[in-house]
């Protein structure tokens, strides 16, 4: 008699590409992407094979993409996973988006015989936010005293703050200047420099003391002080990157420089006096 015979399908391999992670990115700084790789096919991978991952800036896709990037997975066995990655780094700020294709490389051209060839892609574009990098923005306030006497060295402090979002990472340099005149607007002569730690960004630690060295003003009236961070003289230094490199100088503080209280003088005078012997005399 006739024998009936089964024929099934070849158990073959399916794979599928998850939604890619992370969803937020700085401009400028390498950030890795990275997607879940599932065979949901009855039989493994038997070999490693290439995946793809695309960047792009334009919502809808339908022109060439920005950059592709391939990276190798597997082999993957029956419902087994994979979980590949690729770095990219985002040129401008904005939106971007990204997603993952299994088995494909630039060309869309995979080396996996897979029982559906068209589910291969992540079923979206995952958006990504890419944003400015965290950067410090030093500032210098007033300085203190506002007072002096003629002659009499003392030294002056202004507070240095960072007012950016980002920690300087390093110390940097800072100098006082002093002014002949109101508001700087008389000779101003530059300082020895002085450096300065460090400074986060961080709520309540994000300021520190600047001190100027010690010096005298040699003639009375209103003159002028001020100090200037991550700097050690007019437009030299700058060894700290910040979102803003024109307010590093603080506004110039008025000092008043008075003549002070004379020194008290006395004039001792002696009469003579005898002194008989065995006597004596105050």
């Amino acid at each position: 008699a006739w024998t009936m015979v089964t024929v099934s399908a070849a158990a073959t391999p399916d794979l599928t590409a998850a939604n890619t992670t992370p969803t937020a990115a700085t401009v400028g700084v390498a950030t890795p992407f990275s997607a879940i790789i599932s065979n949901t096919g009855s039989a493994g991978t038997g070999v490693s094979f290439t995946n793809l991952f695309q960047f792009d800036n334009d919502a809808d896709h339908t022109t060439s993409v920005t950059a592709a990037q391939t990276v190798s997975a597997g082999p993957i066995a029956a419902s087994g996973t994979a979980t590949p990655s690729s770095s990219y780094t985002f040129a401008t700020v904005g939106t971007w988006y990204v997603r993952a294709c299994a088995d494909n490389n630039a060309s869309f051209v995979g080396t996996i015989s897979e029982s559906n060839e068209i589910d291969n892609c992540s079923p979206a574009w995952t958006m990504v936010t890419v944003s400015a990098a965290a950067t410090p923005d030093l500032t210098a306030g007033v300085s203190a005293p506002t007072t002096a006497t003629v002659n009499v060295a003392q030294t002056y402090t202004a507070t240095i703050s960072n007012i950016g979002t980002g920690t300087t990472g390093a110390s940097f340099p800072y100098f006082f200047q002093r002014n002949t005149l109101t508001n700087g607007t008389g000779s101003t002569t530059n300082l020895a420099s002085s450096t300065m730690a460090a400074l986060n960004y961080t709520a309540g630690s994000n300021t520190a003391t600047a001190t100027s060295p010690s010096f005298a003003f040699t003639a009375t009236g209103t003159k002028s002080v001020r100090v200037c961070a991550d700097e050690t003289s007019p437009g030299v230094g700058g060894v700290i990157t910040e979102s803003n490199e024109g307010n590093n100088c603080g506004a110039w503080t008025d000092v008043i420089v008075g003549a002070g209280v004379p020194s008290p003088t006395a004039n001792l005078t002696a009469t003579p006096n005898p002194i008989v012997s065995g006597g004596t005399s105050t």
